[in-house]
Formats: C-alpha cells, structure tokens, sequence
C-alpha cells in the first residue's frame, strides 16, 4: 500500500463509521383513546345497591409527596364489574391506569373505625393482569406528618400493560372486609385510563429554516414594570437584549388573569371556555386537546419543559407532549431551582431541533429576589418590615375587600407608607430576578451558537394588582394590571415592529407551531403574530371564575377589549350592576365605570361576550367533579376559599 493510502485509511474508516451511524432516535408517547371521555367507552355489568358507575376525578392523598393526586376515574362503589372493549385498529397498545380509593371515602372515620378493604381487579379476556388490595383510612391533610397515606396503585408499576387490538377489559371492585360505610360512601375505582401507542422517530436538526422554539412564561409580571413599557426601573434588561429584534405586543391581553386558564390558552391556542381549564375543579388538561409541544413532537423536535409554578405540572396534564417534565409538587420556586436542570437540558440537546418550555415565577408570591438585583437597583428592605409581609397585607385586604365598599380598602390601616413602598419596590426586585434567569438562557443559546436558528417567545401568564384597585392579589379582577401582559417574538425571519392594537395571548401557540411546520387541530381564528398585518384582532376575550364582584368571592367574570372599550360583565351576579364599562383612551387604568352612561355600548359589548361563549363552549371537553388535592393546594399556596 502507498503511503499516502495509508495515511487515508483511517480518515476513510471514521467516515464510514459515520455514515453508518444510525441518527439518534426519541420515543414518542400518544394517547389514542382516553376511555374517561364519555361514557360510550365502557358498559356497565354489575353495580352496587344505592351506587352508580360514574366519572369523576379521585383523590387518594392530599400529602404532597405521596402518588395520589387527583385524577379523571371511573368511580366504581364495591361491588361492581365494567367491560371496555379496545378498539381493533391502532393497535398495539398500553393500557395505562390506576386503583385508588378517594380521601372522601374516609372522611366519618376514625382510629376506631373498623376497617373497610376494598379488592380491585383487572382482567384481558379472561386473563387477570393486575390486582390490588386497599384499606380504606381516615381523612388526613395536605401538610405535616401522614402516616401510610392512601395512594394510587398503577398498572405494571406505571409502565402500563400491553394489550392488543380487540381484547375485552374486565374491571371489578369488591368489598373484602367490613359493612361500615354504605357503597354509596365508597368513592373508589380506576382513574387515568387511557390506552396510549408508543412510537419512534428519528430526532432532527434546527436550521433558521427550521427552528428551535423556546418559549418563556414570567409568571405574573405586569406590562408596565418591563422596559418595554419605558419603565424607570431598569428591572428587565435581558428581556431588552431581544426585545431588539422582536415583534412587540402593546397591548396584548392574557386570557385570564390567573394561571391555570391561561396557560392552558397558551399551549392549546383555545380560550377557556374551549379547552375548559377554569377552576379547580376542572383544571385538568385533557388528553383530547393537541397541545403546542404535541404538535411539534409529531414534526421531529425534542421536547423539555421546566416549571416554577406547582400549578403548571404532569399532575395536572400540562406535561402532554413533553419528553420531559419538571414542576414543583406544591409551592412555587425560585429560578434558582428550575435553571440549572432547564440549562443542562439545553446542553444535552444544544444539536437537535428542540422546543424549550420555561415557567419562571419570581415575580410570584413569595417574593425572594436576588441580593444583587436588589444592590443594582438600589433598594433596601426596611429593619422593621414584617416576615410575609405581602402575605400578611394580602391576607387582610382580601378579607376587607369582601366587605363593601369593594375596592376602597385604605392599605394605611393594614401597613405605614414605607411598608407600602417597599411592597411595591420587592416586586420590581423579583421581576429584575426573573429577567436575570432569562439571560443565563440567553447566554447560554448564544455559547451554544444557538440565536441565530431559535425562534424567542416571551409572555406573561397574567399580572399582579399593586394596589390599583385596593388589592394585592392577581385572579380577582379583569383590570388591566392583571389582562395587559409583556408578550414578544424574536429570531430568524423576524422583522422587528412593534403592534398597538389589542390581541389575544392564545394566539401564542398556533403561531410558534407555525413555525415548526405544524398547525393546532382545533383552534379556530388564530392569528399569525408571526405577520403585523393579521396580528391585531377585532375583539378580545378573557375570564376569570374567581372573580370578586360585589359580595361574591366567586364570581365569574366575562370581558372583551374592543380597540378602546373594555368590559367587564358578571352574568350571574347577586346584584347590580352586572357590568363595568372603560374608555382605555381616557381611563387607561380602569378607575371610571361609564356603564350607566353607555347603555348601547354596554348591549353591543355584551352581545359579543355572549356569542363568545356560545361558538366556543361547542367544543368544550367535558369537565368531572372532584379534585380534592387541587383544592387543598390552592389554599396551601395562598388562594384562599378554594373549598368547593
């Protein structure tokens, strides 16, 4: 052999080697029927005496760090039998699933009691595939030491079992042990049914053409506290590094002012009436809506997402679509928690095509900023401030405010001046601190030679009311400090621009699936915010279901933003008035209600929210009953009064 084909024979091997190489590959996991949606899933053999067969969401712990949060079941009160028939095509299959028994069921009894032992079984065409044995126990809560807390029991230890096209489910629950509660009072059975098809594709490649999307959620943070609303607080100056080049959203309203709604808005594309995630008891995402990371999965990215907020997690079905998932099980984060695991991701997978979902919630309550954010901009806690003082003024104005008159609580009664500026000033504090987390990412693309080929959407969930209407709060009210949020879309093929008019944060996910070659299945009207002339929108529509209006704490309240009109309307209130008119151009802070000047303004708006709500509850999943953990957390996290 020459010396020069020597010296080419390993260069020619490491080639070879290469292009035999197999491209790396990524487990994809879809749900091709959720057999808790509807009842045509299932028939009902055999039911207990004074019980029914029914759908409702389960509850086996309200402990945090135990697997029995609440899930969509099929309640089966012992002794009872259901068949379910898997479907012939689409096959094979895993039949995903649990046994457990609801914290309700044990609610009457006490270390005394005797003891009540529930069997649960399931069987494939005759053939016994799982089996559990269950006690039911006292009530226990959400924090503190439990002892042997019930919990989810998961088919083949959560791997699911594999089942084939065509073949029969038997499911039956029996009472082993003691008479002591009627069936009735025995809310047991299988939640989490669904059969689930698990496929392969090969990971790709990210390209200008094609590319990564990382999407940035600041949780609670107001438009006006950023620098893109001329701010004097230099609070966010990461976000300024691409707000550059960014296409700006002046005016672009959340749909809702709290989390769960919103967020389901963000990753659906659909308001809250469509997708249904509104209270805690129906804040489960279901299955039969394509998320945003589902429809980018389906086109070759690899997905990750990172939450600070226990409210946006697997639990609660918001990890559809994603390879992975991380969220805290019952209190908020700081960044410092999310970011190293979030950065890490990004490295693992700095040569694939990726979609990056980033919750932060510094701006959340409890307020934690960083030291340095608060030397760099000059602010100093008071000696005397109290530990919790937010939560402690918080606390005490929201029981004032359920007091008339609404909205005029004097916040010198509960705090001095000084407590009062610093409240506002912590905030600042906290946004700066989320703005420093969102440049480590920032840095991180650019080490990674990542901008030029990543596609940047930052938003807000919802805002926070400082005071503007006599509140510390967020989720109460649809004024502007809670619905007017900082949105922004950076990166390739991105002209800057900025837009004035109003539009709708759900619009946020079909444009971002736009740009990775897919599309949402069932939003309808979504505009391309990617393109200034259709990203202004001729009616915009936002809720909340924990509204206060008058004396109800629980009010829900409908608005819609038309170019300077907003309106605010409670159609089941106790008492007048139902609606609230603004003139954004005169009033852009909402402190004037013209509804009793403008009667046809207020009919022509009311008209609108009214058509809102009947094109789109059409396509509404259906929402079960239950979710006793949800609720206990809620409360646990500072949304008191969550005890339905």
């Amino acid at each position: 052999m020459k010396r020069r084909d020597a010296a080419l024979l390993p260069l020619c091997l490491a080639l070879a080697a290469c292009a035999a190489e197999e491209p790396e590959r990524m487990v994809m996991r879809s749900v091709h029927t959720d057999l808790l949606e509807g009842d045509e899933h299932y028939e009902v053999v055999r039911k207990a005496a004074g019980a029914e067969v029914r759908r409702m969401i389960l509850t086996p712990a309200l402990h945090a760090f135990v697997d029995g949060g609440d899930l969509p079941s099929l309640v089966m009160p012992p002794s009872a039998e259901v068949k379910i028939q898997v479907p012939q095509e689409g096959g094979p299959f895993l039949l995903h699933g649990a046994a457990g028994i609801d914290v309700k069921s044990g609610k009457s009894l006490n270390d005394a009691s005797p003891v009540v032992t529930i069997l649960f079984e399931l069987e494939v065409d005759g053939e016994r595939r799982f089996e559990s044995t269950q006690t039911v126990r006292p009530r226990e809560g959400i924090r503190g030491p439990v002892e042997n807390p019930m919990s989810w029991a998961r088919f083949a230890d959560g791997e699911g079992l594999q089942l084939n096209g065509g073949e029969t489910i038997t499911l039956r629950t029996d009472l082993l042990a003691s008479a002591s509660l009627k069936p009735a009072e025995l809310l047991c059975g299988f939640g989490g049914l669904r059969l689930e098809v698990v496929t392969e594709r090969e990971r790709l490649k990210a390209s200008p053409e094609t590319p990564n999307i990382v999407f940035v959620v600041m949780d609670t943070l107001r438009a006006d506290r950023t620098h893109l609303e001329g701010y004097e607080r230099d609070t966010t100056p990461h976000l300024a590094r691409i707000s550059e080049r960014a296409i700006i959203y002046d005016q672009a309203l959340s749909t809702s002012s709290w989390t769960w709604p919103s967020t389901a808005s963000f990753l659906t594309g659909l308001p809250p009436e469509a997708h249904g995630v509104l209270l805690h008891r129906s804040s489960w995402l279901a299955h039969s809506l394509t998320t945003l990371p589902e429809a980018l999965q389906a086109r070759g990215y690899t997905t990750g997402g990172f939450s600070a907020n226990p409210l946006i997690s697997p639990n609660k079905n918001f990890s559809q679509g994603f390879e992975r998932f991380e969220a805290p099980e019952t209190e908020f984060v700081s960044g410092e928690v999310v970011m190293p695991d979030c950065l890490a991701w990004v490295r693992e997978h700095a040569e694939h095509r990726f979609f990056l979902y980033l919750h932060l919630a510094d701006p959340h309550v409890p307020h934690e900023p960083h030291p340095e954010e608060l030397e760099r901009l000059g602010l100093t806690r008071p000696e005397d401030f109290p530990e919790q003082g937010f939560e402690l003024a918080h606390g005490v104005l929201r029981q004032q405010l359920l007091q008339p008159p609404f909205g005029e609580t004097d916040i010198t009664q509960v705090l001095p001046p000084e407590h009062v500026q610093w409240i506002d000033d912590e905030y600042d504090a906290c946004v700066a601190t989320g703005d420093r987390h969102l440049g480590a990412l920032l840095d991180l693309l650019e080490a990674e030679g990542l901008m030029e080929k990543t596609i940047i959407a930052f938003v807000s969930d919802h805002g926070e009311e400082l005071l503007d209407h006599g509140a510390l709060d967020h989720a109460r009210t649809l004024h502007p400090e809670l619905v007017r949020v900082p949105m922004l879309i950076a990166g390739p093929g991105i002209e800057p621009a900025r837009i004035s008019e109003p539009t709708s944060t759900r619009h946020l996910g079909p444009t971002l699936a736009r740009f990775g070659g897919a599309e949402l299945e069932l939003p309808q009207q979504a505009l391309n915010l990617a393109d200034p002339r259709e990203a202004a929108a001729s009616a915009v529509h936002f809720r909340t279901d924990k509204g206060f209006w008058g004396h109800d704490a629980k009010a829900t309240i409908l608005g819609v933003r038309v170019g300077e009109l907003s309106l605010h309307w409670a159609p089941n209130a106790d008492e007048a008035p139902a609606h609230r008119l603004y003139d954004i151009s005169t009033d852009p802070t909402e402190q004037n209600d013209l509804a009793a000047s403008r009667p046809e303004d207020v009919a022509r708006l009311s008209e609108l929210i009214d058509a809102h709500q009947r094109e789109w509850a059409r396509s509404k999943p259906e929402t079960l009953e239950g979710g006793a953990r949800a609720a206990a957390m809620l409360r646990a996290i500072g949304y008191a009064g969550e005890d339905e």
